[in-house]
C-alpha cells in the first residue's frame, strides 16, 4: 500500500517514511507543497513524498505461485537464488541457472526471450489479419456498437422528438406544434422519422417557381443585405437563358453597396443580357415598361422599404400607368422574398415584416449548402404565410438552383438517412 509523508526537506520526510516503513522503503513520487499562509503570504514550503514497500523474496514467490504461466515459459523455483534479502531486479534476471551478481546486473534468460519472441510473433499476426480482413475488423466494431447501443437505455418519444426538431433547426411556433402533435407516437424509431416527416410535409408550403410558364414576367428579388440576391437574380436569368430560350434584362437598384452594380453588369456581359440601373421607383417602372425581354429581373438593394420613395416599393402591387394608360403589371409579377436558410423563427418574423410593403408573392430560400438545420424552409413560410417557390444550395451559375418541392424541402428538413442504424 502506498502512503504519503511530508517534511521541511527531503530527508525528513523520507525519515518520517522509514520509521513506518522500514530501510527498504522505495520513494514512488516527489513534489513541492506551498502551505496557505496568512491571506494568502507568508506560506512555507514543504516537501511531500509518496512512498511503498519493496517487494521481499517471499511477496515475489507468492505472487508467482498465483499468477498463470505464459505459454513456452515454466519458472522454477529453485532458479531463484536463496535469500532472505530484496530482490531489486526483475525474476528473470536470477533465471539463468546462474547465481546472481554480487555487484547487481545479469542477464534475461533463455525462457524469457522465448517468451517475448512468441508475443512479438503474436502481435505480428495480429496486426497482419488486421491489414488483410478490413471488413472482417469493421464487422466486430460494429457489432461491438450495436451492443453498446442495446446496453444504452432506451429515449423516451418525446426526447427522440425534441432532437429530431433540434437537428431541423425549428424554434418558436412550428417547433411547439410539432412538439405536441408527436409526444405521444407509439412505435420504434423508423416509424417515428416517418411520423415526423408526415407533420412537417403538413407545414410546407410550395408554389411552382417563375420559369414555369411562358408569358412575359417581372421577377423581383427583396429581401435582408447578403442574403444572395444577385447571385439569385443570375441563377435565374442563365436558367432561363439554358432551359427555356427566353431574353432577360437585368435591372439594378443596389447602387449603395461597394461592387454590386459591377457585380450585375458582369453577369450580364456574361450571360449577353441587358442591364439597366436605377435609383428610383419612376426610373423602375420606366425600365419595366420599356424592357422587350421575355423576363425582367430586378435585383433590389436590400436596405428595405423605409419611406415612401424607397426603390423597393416600386415592385409592389400597387398599379403604375403610364399617360397612355399602359401599366407593367401586363407582365406576370413576381416578387421573391429571399430568406436565408438558416433564419430562425424570431429574426423570421422580423424580417417578414420588414418587406411585407413590397408586397411579395413567394419566398426563395437561400444558403441550403451553408447549414444542417435549415429551419428557415418552415419559418419563412410559417411568418410570412407564404409558398416557397425555389431553393439555392450554392454558388454556382446556373446548377445550384432548383424549384421548391415539398421532397426537397423533407430531405433537407429531415433526411432519412440521419437516422438510419
Amino acid at each position: 500500500m502506498n502512503r504519503t509523508f511530508r517534511g521541511r526537506t527531503l530527508s525528513e520526510a523520507r525519515d518520517a517514511a522509514e520509521t513506518v516503513f522500514g530501510p527498504d522503503v522505495v520513494v514512488l513520487q516527489r513534489r513541492k507543497v506551498k502551505q496557505k499562509g496568512f491571506s494568502g503570504v507568508l506560506g512555507a514550503t514543504e516537501f511531500e513524498i509518496e512512498v511503498g514497500q519493496s517487494v521481499t523474496g517471499a511477496m515475489l514467490d507468492g505472487a508467482l505461485a498465483e499468477a498463470p504461466v505464459a505459454r513456452g515459459y515454466a519458472p522454477s523455483r529453485t532458479s531463484v537464488p536463496e535469500t532472505t534479502g530484496t530482490l531489486h531486479f526483475a525474476r528473470g534476471v536470477y533465471e539463468d541457472g546462474e547465481e546472481a551478481p554480487e555487484q547487481g546486473g545479469g542477464r534475461a534468460s533463455s525462457a524469457d526471450i522465448a517468451r517475448i519472441e512468441n508475443e512479438v510473433r503474436a502481435v505480428r499476426a495480429m496486426l497482419y489479419r488486421m491489414a488483410s480482413s478490413p471488413d472482417k475488423v469493421q464487422s466486430q466494431l460494429h457489432s461491438i456498437r450495436r451492443a453498446v447501443d442495446e446496453m444504452a437505455p432506451r429515449t423516451s418519444a418525446p426526447e427522440r422528438v425534441e432532437r429530431m426538431i433540434d437537428d431541423s433547426g425549428l424554434t418558436g411556433a412550428p417547433a411547439r406544434a410539432l412538439s405536441k402533435r408527436l409526444r405521444h407516437h407509439e412505435g420504434d424509431d423508423e416509424s417515428l422519422v416517418e411520423a415526423y416527416r408526415d407533420a412537417l410535409a403538413d407545414l410546407i408550403k410550395v408554389r411552382a417557381w417563375p420559369l414555369a410558364t411562358t408569358e412575359r414576367r417581372m421577377i423581383a428579388l427583396v429581401g435582408p443585405p447578403g442574403v444572395g440576391k444577385t447571385t439569385t437574380a443570375a441563377k435565374l436569368a442563365a436558367a432561363a437563358i439554358a432551359n427555356h430560350g427566353a431574353t432577360v434584362t437585368f435591372v439594378g437598384c443596389d447602387t449603395y453597396r461597394v461592387g454590386a452594380v459591377e457585380q450585375l453588369e458582369c453577369y450580364a456581359d456574361l450571360l449577353g443580357c441587358e442591364c439597366i440601373i436605377v435609383k428610383q421607383q419612376k426610373e423602375l417602372h420606366r425600365a419595366i415598361r420599356k424592357s422587350e425581354s421575355d423576363i425582367v429581373i430586378v435585383d433590389t438593394a436590400g436596405r428595405g422599404p423605409e419611406g415612401e420613395q424607397a426603390v423597393e416599393l416600386g415592385v409592389g402591387a400597387t398599379r403604375q400607368r403610364d399617360a397612355k394608360g399602359t401599366g407593367w403589371e401586363d407582365r406576370t409579377r413576381h416578387v421573391l422574398l429571399c430568406l436565408d436558410a438558416a433564419l430562425r423563427y424570431t429574426d423570421a418574423t422580423a424580417v417578414c415584416a420588414r418587406y411585407a410593403a413590397c408586397s411579395p408573392t413567394a419566398i426563395a430560400i437561400t444558403k441550403l449548402d451553408l447549414t444542417t438545420a435549415p429551419g428557415g424552409l418552415i419559418h419563412g413560410p410559417a411568418c410570412a404565410e407564404l409558398p416557397i417557390t425555389l431553393l439555392c444550395h450554392g454558388q454556382r451559375v446556373p446548377e445550384d438552383i432548383a424549384p421548391a418541392t415539398a421532397g426537397r424541402i423533407l430531405d433537407y428538413l429531415a433526411p432519412r438517412h440521419r437516422y438510419a442504424n
